[in-house]
């Protein structure tokens, strides 16, 4: 049975077994190490550790950007006054359709 050792990144802890490592509460990105291993992994890395993590752990969502409101003073063009100006000098029913949309 193989023996597992982790770190924290300031201590290293073990020998463990799987069953004692399943206790330990190890994530995803703990750095793990056994035996004939060249160097410290990633938990997620060795397929014999799969089972210490759920599926849902293993999953990671991207990256959320932060909303950032558009900057306060100038209001979007509404074309009203073009609206008002064309149902005066021309097309009184398309006129007063686009002073609806523009309101």
């Amino acid at each position: 049975m193989s023996q597992y050792y982790y770190t924290d990144g300031k201590e290293r802890y073990g020998p463990f077994t799987l069953e004692q490592l399943r206790e330990r509460n190890l994530t995803v990105e703990t750095l793990v190490w056994k035996e004939g291993m060249s160097d410290w992994q990633p938990a997620r890395n060795l397929s014999d550790l799969n089972s210490l993590f759920s599926a849902t752990e293993s999953f990671q969502s991207p990256v959320s950007i932060p909303f950032t409101p558009p900057p306060p003073g100038v209001a979007p063009k509404n074309w009203l006054v073009e609206s008002i100006i064309v149902t005066i000098l021309c097309c009184l029913p398309l006129g007063i359709v686009a002073i609806i949309n523009a309101t």
